[in-house]
Order: C-alpha cells, then sequence, then structure tokens
C-alpha cells in the first residue's frame, strides 16, 4: 500500500543477514526496538513495516522480514538509507547479550543486482561509485560486520573541502559516522538528531580513559557571552521532538579554557559543527569555545559532576533510545511516548485474537474484551481471567510474582537482577502489592541458585513483569510494588520510569533463560500477549495445558520451600459471590467476596468502601519471611 501511494519514493537498497541462529525472541526484541517508526497494525508475525516521516509526510519506508528458522534478516528499503542504517543498528543491538550468535554472510542489493556479498571476514568492499561504495561501508558498520567503516577515496576530497578533522584517528567509529552524516546534505534535521543522540555517549567518553578527561554522562559544552570574558558551561539537553538547546538554568562557571591534547580538539570540532548543524543556540548570543574537559579546580568538577547526576538519567523502554542519558524532564518524553506504543500494539493484537482464534474460551473472557478499548487496565484482567478459566484451586500458587535481587547494587542494572541471589514477592490480584507477614513487612522467599527456577518457570516471572508494566501504564500503580526497591531507586517511584524499566527486566530476563543453549526454557504462554501470536481453536486445549503444567511446576518449588506456604505467602484463597476465585491481602478479602470480577476491573471501588490498606515498613534491611531453598 506504501508503495502505490509513493511512487515518487526511489527503490533503495536491499540487505539479506544471514546469520548461524536468532535469539528465540529476536522478532519480539527488534519490534520494540523499532517502535518509534513502525507503522501501526503492520506486525505479523516473522516482520513489520517501518515508516520514516518527517512534518506528517512520508519520506521513506522499509519492510523488515526474518525467519528465526533459517536464521535470516531481509531488508527492503525505500527512499533514504537513514531508515535502513537505523534498522540494522537496532538489529545488532538484539544481537547484545548473545556471544554465540555471529554473522555467517551479508547480501547488499540495488535493484537486484549484488553490490556486496561477504561477512565478518571481508576485509574491503568493492570499488566502484564513491557515494554508493560509503553507503555500503555505512551499512556493514551499522550491522556491526566491520568495525569501522572507512572513506572512499572519490568522497574524501569532499570532505576536505567541507573542513576535514586535524586528527580523525583519535575519534571512534560511532563518531565518525555522525561526522559523516553531518556532511550529508539530504539528511534531514530529525534524522541527524537521531544518529547524533545515539553517538552521544561516545561524545561523552572520549578522553575519559587515556586523557584525564572528566567522566560525565553529559556533553557540557563551554562558552563566553558577547560582551564578558568570562566562560561557562551548560549541558546539552537532547530533546524528543523538539529543538536541542543549551541549557543556561545549570550553567557553571569555569575558570579557563585548554586544548589538553588532539582528541579534545577533534572533539571540539564535531560538537562545533553538530551545534551549526542542529541550529543550537548558544545563550545569550554568546560565542561556542569548545567542549568542556575538566577543571584544574576541585570544586568546578564537583559542580559539574553533582548537576548531572541530579538532572540526568537513562532511558529504559528497550526501545531504540534505550542505555542513552538525558535531562530527566525530556525522559519521560522518550520513554512514555515508545512504551504507549508498545501497549497500543499489545491491545491491537489482543483484540484481533480474542476475535479470531479464542472464539471458545469462556463468556467471561469476551465479557472483559467488550471494555477492553475503555480502559487499559482492562488488559491486566483480561490475562488474569484467561488463566483463572483453568486455575481454581486454591492449592495452585498466585498468579502474579515479582522476582528482585536479594542483595541490590547502588544503580539499576537489568542485566544482573537475575543472575545472583533473588527474592520471590507473590502479588495480591486487585492491588498488585506483595502480601505482608504479621509485622508488616513484604513476604519474601528466597532462591539461592535462581537459574534452574528461572528457565522453568520462565513465562511465570515474565507474566509478573508484563502484568505490573500495564498496571503503571494504566495508572493503577503509581510506583514499584516492592517499598525497598523502591526506596533505593529513586526512578521506581516515576510509574513511567519503572515501566520502561519493567520492559528492560523483561528483556533481560529472556536473555538469561537464552544464554543456555543446551536447555529450553518453559513453554512461554505470555507471546498471548507480548507476541501477537494467536491460537487456532483446536489448539486452545494445549495452551491450557502448558499454563497448568507450569504452575504445577511453581507449585512443587514452593512447597520444597515451605509445605506451608499458603498460610505464610501473606495472601489468602478467595472465592467471590459470583464465582471468581483469586490471591488476595487479607484486608481486601471480605470486599473481594463481595465485589469479585468488578474488583478486579476496577479497585478504586476499596476507596468507596472505605477499606484501609496496611501499608508495608520500607526499612532497608528488612528480611520479610520466607525460607529459603537451592
Amino acid at each position: 500500500n506504501l508503495r502505490a501511494s509513493y511512487p515518487e519514493i526511489p527503490q533503495g537498497l536491499t540487505v539479506k543477514v544471514k546469520c548461524n541462529s536468532l535469539p528465540r525472541l529476536f522478532g519480539q526484541r527488534l519490534q520494540r526496538r523499532l517502535m518509534r517508526i513502525t507503522e501501526a497494525n503492520s506486525w505479523w508475525r516473522e516482520g513489520c513495516v517501518t515508516v520514516l516521516q518527517e512534518d506528517d509526510t512520508v519520506r521513506g519506508f522499509a519492510r523488515v522480514g526474518y525467519h528465526r528458522r533459517e536464521s535470516e534478516l531481509c531488508v527492503e528499503n525505500y527512499g533514504p538509507s537513514i531508515l535502513l542504517e537505523d534498522i540494522l543498528y537496532a538489529s545488532r543491538q538484539c544481537f547484545r547479550g548473545f556471544p554465540t550468535v555471529t554473522i555467517e554472510e551479508v547480501w547488499i542489493l540495488a535493484g537486484g543486482t549484488p553490490l556486496f556479498v561477504g561477512g565478518s571476514q571481508t576485509s574491503s568492499t568493492p570499488d566502484y561509485d564513491g557515494g554508493r561504495a560509503q553507503e555500503v561501508r555505512d551499512i556493514l558498520y551499522r550491522i556491526g560486520v566491520i568495525g569501522e567503516p572507512e572513506r572512499a577515496e572519490e568522497a574524501k576530497g569532499a570532505e576536505e573541502a567541507k573542513g576535514q578533522l586535524g586528527s580523525p584517528p583519535d575519534l571512534s567509529p560511532e563518531i565518525k559516522f555522525l561526522w559523516r552524516k553531518m556532511h550529508d546534505d539530504s539528511i534531514t534535521r530529525s534524522d541527524l538528531q537521531r544518529v547524533a543522540l545515539l553517538a552521544l555517549q561516545e561524545l561523552c567518553m572520549l578522553g575519559v580513559k587515556d586523557f584525564q578527561r572528566q567522566k560525565l554522562e553529559a556533553l557540557w559544552v563551554l562558552h563566553s557571552q558577547a560582551n564578558s570574558s568570562k566562560v561557562l558551561a551548560s549541558p546539552l539537553r537532547p530533546r524528543y521532538g523538539m529543538q536541542w538547546k543549551l541549557d543556561k538554568s545549570m550553567s557553571v562557571e569555569v575558570d579557563s579554557v585548554h586544548d589538553l591534547c588532539s582528541a579534545h580538539t577533534s572533539l571540539n570540532e564535531v560538537t562545533r559543527l553538530l551545534l551549526e548543524t542542529l541550529r543550537i543556540r548558544i545563550p545569550d548570543q554568546g560565542h561556542y569555545r569548545g567542549v568542556y574537559w575538566r577543571s584544574p579546580l576541585k570544586a568546578i568538577c564537583q559542580a559539574v559532576e553533582e548537576t548531572t547526576e541530579d538532572n540526568y538519567g537513562q532511558i529504559f523502554d528497550s526501545g531504540f533510545f534505550s542505555g542513552v542519558w538525558v535531562h530527566q524532564e525530556d525522559r519521560g518524553a522518550y520513554q512514555v511516548d515508545a512504551v504507549k506504543t508498545t501497549l497500543e500494539e499489545s491491545l491491537q493484537k489482543l483484540h484481533y485474537d480474542i476475535n479470531r482464534r479464542f472464539d471458545d474460551l469462556s463468556a467471561d473472557v469476551r465479557e472483559v474484551h467488550l471494555g477492553l478499548e475503555e480502559d487499559s487496565t482492562r488488559l491486566v484482567n483480561m490475562v488474569m481471567t484467561l488463566l483463572d478459566a483453568s486455575h481454581k484451586s486454591g492449592t495452585l500458587p498466585p498468579k502474579l510474582v515479582l522476582v528482585h535481587p536479594a542483595r541490590t547494587s547502588p544503580t539499576f542494572s537489568p542485566e544482573t537482577w537475575f543472575t545472583g541471589e533473588v527474592h520471590i514477592s507473590f502479588l495480591c490480584a486487585v492491588t498488585l502489592e506483595p502480601g505482608l507477614d504479621r509485622q508488616g513487612r513484604p513476604v519474601k522467599f528466597t532462591i539461592r541458585q535462581p537459574s534452574d527456577f528461572l528457565l522453568r518457570l520462565f513465562p511465570y516471572v515474565k507474566f509478573g513483569l508484563l502484568v505490573v508494566q500495564t498496571a503503571l501504564l494504566s495508572g493503577r500503580l503509581l510506583g514499584y510494588p516492592v517499598p525497598e526497591i523502591s526506596q533505593l531507586y529513586d526512578g521506581f517511584t516515576e510509574a513511567a520510569v519503572v515501566a520502561g524499566a519493567m520492559a528492560d527486566l523483561v528483556g533481560a530476563l529472556e536473555q538469561v533463560c537464552q544464554s543456555d543453549d543446551e536447555a529450553q526454557p518453559s513453554f512461554d504462554y505470555t507471546a498471548l500477549l507480548e507476541g501477537g501470536r494467536g491460537f487456532p481453536k483446536d489448539e486452545v486445549e494445549t495452551l491450557r495445558a502448558h499454563c497448568e503444567e507450569n504452575f504445577a511446576i511453581v507449585e512443587g518449588l514452593m512447597d520444597g520451600i515451605d509445605p506451608q506456604w499458603q498460610q505464610h505467602c501473606g495472601l489468602e484463597w478467595c472465592v467471590a459471590d459470583d464465582g471468581t476465585s483469586a490471591w488476595v491481602r487479607k484486608e481486601v478479602s471480605q470486599a473481594f467476596r463481595e465485589l469479585g470480577r468488578d474488583l478486579l476491573r476496577d479497585p478504586k471501588l476499596l476507596v468507596e468502601r472505605g477499606t484501609v490498606l496496611r501499608r508495608a515498613h520500607t526499612a532497608e534491611d528488612d528480611a520479610g519471611c520466607g525460607c529459603v531453598i537451592l
């Protein structure tokens, strides 16, 4: 449809990538990475369509297809090559954490004619038209086949005419890639902002290790006022969908400007060109003086460092910009938009599956579906009702659980969340808060060696993370349910930030479960929620059987921890007057018996009834209760 609607957009290059294998959930991970440029309703089981827009005008589009069994990725691009490069960059990010995944061969074609065929062992590209040769090198760099895209001989003269860097060897490949894009007259400002944001971490780290540059998560720029010799340092603020700026409100006065090394000189030139190309104004019509490196005065270094720490944070949403540092006021714009897009796509796919695939489910499921579009919290209720259709016994564990590290680190790190000793806490189906013991402390069960536990209970743990993420986005939760975690990480008090963190934890969980090549994790029944996978009518019972099998494993592990875990988990099994059953906290049990399904749909009914919830103690050294397994 896009090709028919925009015939004036020329066909670009097609790239096919053959790997030795693809991660099990490569498709879902790639779609999350591309969520900002993925066309609505364009996902299918093994692909999606991406669109490049500028001021609501379509400038390019691409078809992204992947085949896990054949371990192949194919991207057909129409329009600017920057879209193709962004897709390949996102694909490379999805390979991180999987050291055994290697690229065996890459085909780059123009209208069916091969321009390049080779792999990671290929050291150079054919010598043909300079512009196209550089495009091929950039593609190979973006997919990670070559470490640094060298400039074609034909392009060197043009770059030197525009101001070639004095010491290009000082710069990293990512900064050199940004440098070339800044000299590309066809690239738009929004495209360049996207490239610059991905290179920002490299710009901040250049010279830190070898040339005593102060390590900061923001790029501080030196400038002087028009009628003053005073030199100020102000951080660069990338802003989503807006003009970038140097934030004068956080300026720090510095003593002088020094060019400490050739790397500093090169970085000054890159930043100067970036400010000019993106039209970033110098405050008070001042003059650009270079990039802040390090002050000889300890007080200035401390002021710059503290200002950065107080105002900048990482983007956590598993999307295209995940891991990039931006100002805390701008972080929400990057994260909320991306997570909202993911939720909308999940709702659309879930809507389709219910209509087309689950005609034989109970009337309860269809009843919940009728109001699905009205309130995103119904997504939580639908999945819970689906599982309740098969599990009606109080001997089985609660449907919702959170896993968190027993020994927390000073900073939030999804990659290490599941690698050490962990705690598991069961959540109330109504409040989505953990069960409490008699002293009001969250109940926690400890697992010392979680690798086998996570592998066997992968969908169970993932399901809890997804439900909490959805509840945060719908406004049902204000922060991370486990108090000591919220207390440790300030960002976990903001619902949008926590929702992004939940997405990162899902990715980290998938990586842990895929790291063992010989063992296979349990069947992922959450694929219905996340990946849009539908089950034919005759396979619904198979789906239910997988759910029952997984919950039986949970029951067996809990019996091994504590034969009386039902009495000690801080929740109680309740059956409402309307037949709905769930594990809930004691103080809401009476309300649940009377209201049943209505309370699951709208927990605010607790307020109308005047139900008072116990608040958990938040002391970090609270040990909680529970036993140790393994």
